[in-house]
């Protein structure tokens, strides 16, 4: 554990060194959280994630906006005090192990196929940030409901810097961002966030959003919703990691009107993207 106090008798630069040193010797400190790339040598840090990245993914981390992602370097800046305890009570595991939690789903590969600027925009990331500095506050209560994270639109970010970041074409007058690379059937025999392996019985279903191949308890028809960025006006099937699930409400209050069953907005005539997800077959057994 982390002492704020360590080596307290030590010069300030002395101590300063002997915490990074602690830092990186907690679990999964040792290697950038973001690409798995050794970064002992040249150390830099998510305060809002208390995460260990390297040099490369700081630069990334810093297009996110420090309302995202608050990065530092261990080597050059000065932490303080509050920010030390960011780092104290997350790390790079714990980040992991709260990412790969049933509620979330978010397993390690799932996390690396996805373009930085998505990673940390999805629901699961922003809880985590959530709870982390409810934590540093010292809230008896930690958030548990799941909120979608809209990613910066095109007015307000560069197209240059948006097709870097996703991966995505954007269009000058239309803003409608290229499809997803869908995961192939032959190379997907499970479930990409739960595992499950797909038979006759478990049938395959890929996110229109994402492009991860899924099962039907990964993709719920509560998270479908139109795409208009992709031509989809209608709702289709997305998984629950792209947009969680609106069934987790805060008791007494009412339902948000968005949260209506998708089949009360879908229209009599289903896109036909909507439609090929329903007539998705099994595969592997």
């Amino acid at each position: 554990v982390l002492d704020w106090h360590v080596a307290a008798g030590g010069g300030e630069a002395e101590v300063g060194a002997l915490r990074v040193e602690a830092l990186l010797l907690l679990p999964g400190n040792s290697l950038c959280y973001d690409c798995d790339e050794p970064c002992t040598e040249d150390p830099w840090v998510s305060l809002n994630h208390g995460t260990v990245i390297c040099l490369h993914c700081a630069g990334r981390h810093r297009s996110l906006g420090v309302h995202i992602s608050f990065v530092r370097s261990l080597k050059l800046d000065a932490l303080k005090k509050t920010e030390w305890q960011a780092l104290q009570r997350g790390g790079n595991d714990r980040f992991r192990s709260f990412l790969e939690e049933h509620a979330q789903s978010v397993h390690r590969h799932v996390w690396l196929e996805l373009p930085m600027e998505a990673r940390y925009h999805t629901p699961a990331a922003d809880l985590y940030r959530r709870r982390l500095q409810a934590e540093l506050a010292g809230s008896a209560e930690l958030p548990t409901e799941l909120r979608r994270v809209d990613p910066p639109t095109a007015a307000s970010t560069s197209g240059a810097m948006r097709a870097a970041a996703m991966g995505a074409a954007v269009s000058e007058k239309s803003a409608v961002v290229a499809a997803p690379v869908w995961t192939a059937d032959e190379i997907a025999a499970r479930c990409e966030l739960c595992r499950i392996r797909f038979s006759i019985f478990v049938r395959r279903h890929h996110c229109r959003r994402c492009g991860r191949c899924v099962c039907k308890e990964c993709s719920p028809e509560g998270s479908w919703r139109p795409l208009p960025e992709l031509g989809i006006d209608d709702p289709c099937r997305q998984c629950k990691v792209c947009v969680p699930p609106l069934a987790r409400t805060i008791a007494g209050l009412p339902l948000p009107a968005a949260a209506a069953p998708a089949q009360a907005v879908r229209g009599a005539a289903a896109p036909a993207a909507a439609a090929e997800a329903d007539g998705e077959s099994g595969g592997w057994t």
